[in-house]
């Protein structure tokens, strides 16, 4: 590929690519690649001194190392982005990427080589374990609610129909459940035998392992998760591993979580995403993840992006005149209640009784919303 410097790598040269991530965060899901123990592939501009290497996860997540001040590189880079990690990735089933650069530096200046492909810049919270505060609360972290029971990860559970959002999570990460079982480790709670909150590992490496959780909604707030995070330190320490965390900044839950459960903030990293299609990316960031997280000013302005890309929906308008009110700024979100209007919103009267508008409601300009909104019902 003469467009490109980096080549793909034989699996037995792997490891060639380590000296070029020392001082970055040794993330269990990077070095299981490195260390052949989870699919993926490395690529490198030398294939036995390499001066900048790629590793991928066949998941979202790519890790990156090379010279900030290497211009040509990061040049060739966009053309190796389009030609080989779009396809692959679209092959793969993913619609986007999440790259992780060392040194940090490196996403600020993809984002402007990569302008045109819209990237999107998220900070990550990075952790580490501290034993003597997890000790300090080991007991009641050990406990198990009344009328609760925690199991390991098996067979039955996985392929349980209704716990199908857990074996595609591990499948996502392990390939398959064999191998899941084999080298990883898993725990259920359970509640009069449903399964309402669980924990996997979804990689190993480095000498370090991390963890994903989920809790039904209808179960979150009593300490599941906790649980089963301390059920897992215990296997994992055991073990003579290290446990790793890392969440997006947005994700505040996350974070309280890690620092529930024996885990010290070190301050966060900044993540790139690329998206290989921008704008369902940016509208799918907006709507569930985003708002979901409470996150307005940045839900607001992941639908005003989106927006410039493509046609939205009512709805999209209307959710994003809601996050531009959670974010303080009526003016906006005026603008785009009149977009919903334009785009065929129905009902604009049934926003009088949305707890989200009071404040807009006392302005004028709303009652020239409505006017307008009655005169489009009447063209239409």
């Amino acid at each position: 590929m003469e467009f490109s410097r980096l080549k793909r790598l034989l699996p037995a040269n792997y490891t060639r690519a380590l000296p070029l991530f020392e001082g970055f965060i040794r993330d269990p899901l990077m070095f299981a690649v490195l260390e052949g123990k989870r699919p993926g592939r490395v690529y490198a501009d030398h294939p036995d001194q390499p001066r900048a290497a790629l590793v991928w996860t066949d998941t979202e997540c790519v890790y990156l190392a090379a010279d900030p001040a290497d211009r040509s590189f990061f040049q060739n880079f966009h053309q190796f982005t389009k030609q080989v990690l779009f396809p692959t990735g679209k092959a793969l089933d993913l619609d986007f990427l999440t790259l992780f650069t060392h040194p940090p530096e490196l996403a600020h200046i993809l984002k402007l080589e990569l302008a045109p492909l819209e990237p999107l810049i998220t900070p990550a919270n990075t952790f580490s374990f501290n034993r003597r505060r997890y000790n300090s609360r080991r007991a009641e972290l050990l406990s198990v609610p009344e009328g609760m029971r925690i199991l390991r990860l098996d067979e039955n559970l996985l392929f349980s129909p209704e716990n199908d959002g857990l074996l595609d999570a591990v499948l996502h990460y392990w390939g398959s459940v064999e191998a899941f079982l084999q080298y990883s480790l898993g725990y259920a709670m359970l509640h009069e035998e449903q399964v309402v909150s669980w924990l996997y590992v979804q990689a190993q490496g480095a000498e370090g392992q991390a963890p994903d959780t989920w809790t039904d909604p209808d179960y979150r707030g009593l300490g599941l998760a906790s649980r089963l995070v301390a059920r897992w330190v215990e296997d994992c320490l055991r073990m003579g591993l290290r446990p790793f965390w890392i969440n997006d900044r947005v994700n505040r839950p996350s974070r309280r979580l890690a620092e529930q459960t024996g885990f010290d903030y070190q301050g966060d990293i900044e993540l790139l995403d690329i998206p290989f299609y921008p704008f369902e990316f940016y509208r799918g960031m907006a709507r569930h993840f985003f708002l979901v997280n409470d996150s307005y000013d940045e839900a607001a302005s992941s639908f005003e992006h989106a927006f410039r890309l493509g046609e939205a929906d009512p709805s999209d308008y209307y959710l994003a005149a809601a996050a531009w009110m959670h974010a303080g700024e009526p003016q906006r979100a005026l603008q785009n209640l009149q977009r919903a209007v334009d785009h065929g919103l129905e009902d604009l009267l049934a926003l009088e009784g949305t707890e989200a508008f009071d404040e807009l409601r006392l302005l004028p300009e709303w009652d020239r919303l409505k006017q307008y909104y009655f005169r489009s019902r009447r063209s239409n």
